[in-house]
């Protein structure tokens, strides 16, 4: 069984850490056409992003785990009540952005560009239309499937990236050409997962729904919890710094430096993602077994060993990185 944990793992983390290093190769290409101020408004507005997503998913990929895999369930039956729950929420907070767009955009530094909240939305709808297959093919022990998906997403968005800002690319548009990338590489999602989709019927059962949203509201605001601890400092550090904390720049310009080299701090987060990916289909599916506690402490305990590796091979290595 620990074999069988630990070579998911990997493939998740090759469906990981491949997209994460396509995706980093970008980090030279934004920053060679970027004024770190313009940046700062990218980062700023994916900060923001990553917030509403967990909101979007509302918690409900924990909740399929938890009911998918309960002796008796129809798994199907949980799919369809979760993938309901997860489009409603979405489609229900992407009307409302979209309404406001006018009102937020000046809020969140986007003055004149409310075509990029309405671009934002649209990927944030299309990565939780997505989350609940995903995690079906997480259930389904395809981990292999999941990484080709996510490398071949990357791989278009690079390819997308490399067209819009070196062959047609206009300083009026900007870095609106990178949240446009975005957007045309994750409506390749709904390719992928077409045929579960297609099979996918709106769901909504008076004794299953009302169970899964109360399991999976808290855990929705867990979520909540732990990217603010992620990204807060994102979020408000171009409201906390003063103009001119770089001489002659202001605080927008210094929140673009910040986010350009948080880049790098990837290596360990990567890593535990990949587990979790794993761990969480794992965990449930073994969860009624009597040895599970003794299973899961071990578990637990290479986890740790690895991480300690981890963090001290980057630890002795900061120089070159």
């Amino acid at each position: 069984m620990l074999r069988k944990l630990f070579s998911d793992t990997v493939l998740y983390g090759l469906g990981n850490m491949v997209p994460r290093f396509l995706n980093f190769l970008l980090f030279p290409l934004h920053t060679s056409i970027f004024y770190p101020a313009e940046y700062g408004v990218y980062t700023y507005l994916m900060s923001i992003v990553a917030f509403v997503n967990i909101v979007y998913s509302f918690g409900m990929e924990t909740a399929y785990f938890r009911y998918a895999t309960k002796p008796g369930a129809n798994p199907e039956k949980v799919f369809n009540v979760a993938q309901t729950v997860v489009v409603g929420v979405s489609a229900l907070f992407s009307i409302i952005i979209i309404f406001a767009a006018p009102v937020l955009a000046p809020a969140l530094g986007a003055e004149q560009k409310v075509t990029f909240i309405h671009w934002l939305t649209a990927i944030m709808f299309i990565d939780n239309i997505v989350a609940i297959p995903f995690a079906r093919l997480r259930l389904e022990r395809k981990p292999l499937r999941f990484a080709l998906f996510k490398i071949a997403n990357v791989v278009l968005l690079v390819a997308l990236n490399l067209y819009f800002l070196k062959v047609v690319y206009t300083p009026v548009f900007g870095i609106g050409f990178v949240f446009l990338a975005n957007l045309v590489a994750n409506a390749t999602y709904l390719l992928f997962f077409a045929g579960m989709l297609s099979k996918w019927r709106p769901v909504f059962d008076h004794e299953q729904t009302p169970v899964m949203v109360r399991y999976a509201y808290p855990v929705m605001l867990t979520g909540l919890a732990g990217m603010t601890n992620e990204f807060f400092s994102r979020v408000s550090l171009e409201k906390w710094l003063p103009d001119n904390f770089y001489p002659m720049q202001t605080s927008a310009y210094a929140l673009g430096v910040f986010g350009a080299c948080y880049k790098f701090s990837v290596f360990m987060s990567l890593v535990v993602q990949a587990f979790r990916f794993a761990a969480e289909p794992f965990f449930f599916s073994h969860a009624s077994d009597k040895k599970s506690p003794q299973l899961f402490a071990r578990v637990n305990h290479y986890f740790i060993i690895v991480c300690c590796f981890i963090l001290v091979a980057i630890g002795i290595n900061l120089d070159i990185v």
